[in-house]
């Protein structure tokens, strides 16, 4: 009998020994998988998941399991195996819903988002995804966490806004992202030195923020973009051959890490900085291997494009299932309320005579409510005068439209004085109303001094203020005019 109890004991104990525990699998998605993704070794992350939901499986570690599932979901998605991220993502979306792990729920909408933008399968299905972990990341508890995951939101929000020509919408984003601590600085200085080579064509600009992505340490994705990004500087001052040696460097960052997209992107500046040189040589060499990879990426996305038609499809009839059933429960609450409402009515009735005799009573509490109400209306105006100022401050596209609400008189006023003012120069007007100096105007709105100067001198004369008059006071005593 005591030899059966020791065997028991020893064989229970070898048992419990070799399960991995939560904290394990918790430490190694942070720590290992973190230092591979720095890497770039996408590959090897995708086995250490697999491991990891079995051992999360064995021990009925359900966070483990949907954390696993996410990330190969993730980083399948830089491999280039569309189909292979969205079957793990909806295993782990469907898995998500029996946790009420946020920072999970963050993770798997925003790489949903990444598999459909990486596509270019639908540019405002990306969003919306990205724009869902935006909202899943603000509910995390943790604030570290918190931070991380708002900023991958914004992080993916802003290529693809700049991508949907919506640049004030990115811009506004990188201004959300540099609030946060973290390693994706070099990520935004590259965003910014793209904006100023593609849109503002300002190469002092881009070599500005170019430098500035230099002083941080980098992933091997964003060293990928950071060399790309500098060939595109060197090709905008038509040194082909720097851009070029900053093209091949990029692709052999990304073929290092295996960046199916970061591969397809420096073979694609290759080709063209050689088509734009007149090598015709190079140019046939790297369109051959552009054409090769694109294709079988390609058939990849078809494959995946079936997957995302269905997922998109079931998602739909279960948000409609869900609608029906809350309609059903609105349609029984006011069923309810009916009937709560109807008693209420007869009693109202029943003890209308005893209410006569407290009159004067009840005028004394309608006044007091009043005052309440007029009280709340200063706290109304203040609060919206404060929402206008943070909309200001973070050059919020919605800036003017809600300075138009709070303050129509104003804009009204302005219109009077000339009709043809446009809607740059009256939120110029907006921010001078409100008492924003030239410098702050420059920070806020990524302009220089002498610009936002210019702009206030052109509508000092739009606006027929005179010489004596200063442009701050006379925006002081509009409301006098």
């Amino acid at each position: 009998m005591k030899k059966i109890l020791t065997f028991i004991i020893i064989w229970v104990s070898s048992f419990l020994l070799s399960q991995t525990s939560r904290k394990e699998i918790d430490d190694e998605y942070r720590i290992v998988i973190q230092k591979l993704r720095n890497e770039g070794k996408y590959e090897e992350i995708i086995k250490h998941c697999d491991r990891l939901i079995i051992s999360s499986q064995k021990i009925g570690y359900l966070d483990g399991e949907i954390e696993g599932y996410a990330k190969k979901g993730d980083y399948y998605i830089g491999l280039g195996k569309f189909k292979e991220s969205l079957a793990n993502l909806k295993i782990a979306e469907k898995l998500s819903a029996k946790s009420n792990n946020y920072r999970l729920k963050a993770l798997i909408a925003i790489a949903i988002g990444r598999n459909y933008n990486e596509q270019y399968i639908s540019q405002d299905l990306a969003i919306k995804k990205f724009r869902q972990g935006e909202v899943f990341a603000a509910k995390i508890n943790n604030k570290k966490e918190r931070d991380a995951y708002s900023v991958y939101a914004y992080d993916q929000l802003i290529p693809t806004y700049f991508n949907s020509k919506k640049n004030d919408s990115a811009l506004y984003y990188i201004r959300k992202s540099l609030h946060y601590d973290g390693d994706h600085f070099p990520y935004l200085y590259n965003e910014l030195a793209h904006y100023h080579i593609e849109h503002t064509k300002n190469s002092d600009s881009a070599l500005y923020y170019l430098k500035k992505s230099e002083q941080h340490q980098m992933t091997a994705f964003n060293r990928s973009i950071y060399l790309l990004e500098y060939g595109n500087y060197f090709r905008m001052l038509k040194d082909y051959d720097n851009a070029s040696k900053k093209y091949r460097e990029s692709l052999e960052v990304s073929k290092n890490s295996q960046d199916v997209q970061g591969i397809l992107d420096a073979l694609q500046a290759l080709k063209d900085i050689y088509h734009q040189s007149g090598d015709k040589q190079e140019e046939i060499r790297y369109s051959r291997q552009y054409i090769q990879i694109s294709d079988s990426l390609k058939n990849a996305s078809q494959e995946s494009t079936k997957e995302i038609v269905s997922y998109t499809v079931n998602s739909k009839e279960e948000q409609l299932k869900k609608e029906k059933t809350k309609n059903n429960t609105i349609i029984i609450t006011l069923i309810v309320l009916g009937c709560v409402t109807t008693i209420s009515g007869l009693l109202v009735f029943y003890n209308l005579r005893k209410k006569n005799r407290i009159l004067s009573q009840k005028k004394k509490e309608i006044l007091e409510n009043k005052e309440q109400e007029i009280n709340k209306l200063k706290t109304i105006v203040n609060e919206a005068f404060e929402e206008v100022i943070i909309l200001a401050k973070s050059n919020s596209p919605q800036f003017f439209t809600r300075f138009r609400e709070v303050y129509p008189e104003v804009v009204a006023k302005l219109l009077e004085i000339n009709p043809k003012l446009s809607i740059s120069e009256l939120t110029l007007s907006a921010y001078i109303f409100l008492g924003f100096t030239t410098k702050d105007i420059m920070s806020i709105t990524f302009t220089s001094i002498n610009t936002v100067k210019s702009r206030k001198y052109h509508l000092r004369k739009k606006l027929y203020i005179s010489a004596e008059e200063s442009t701050e006071m006379w925006f002081k005593n509009i409301g006098n005019k």
